[in-house]
């Protein structure tokens, strides 16, 4: 479902441990990643998911943006 975007020129490695969450009828998806800037260490992510009309799952990123999420 996730995986590393520096072939498409991101700086996002490791991503994993996810997680989906709905807000107001709007589907996230919440995991950890790492970035050139944080080595080893991990940081979370969360990013806008859709599921397709054929049941296929697609996450939205990577993305290191900010996002704004209605609460």
């Amino acid at each position: 479902m996730l995986q590393k975007n520096t072939e498409q020129g991101g700086i996002v490695t490791g991503t994993g441990h996810c997680m989906l969450i709905n807000i107001r009828n709007r589907l996230y998806c919440v995991y950890h990643g790492r970035t050139e800037a944080t080595g080893d260490e991990r940081m979370a992510f969360i990013d806008p998911a859709d599921i397709q009309p054929d049941g296929k799952l697609v996450v939205c990123g990577p993305n290191t943006g900010s996002q704004q999420i209605e609460h």
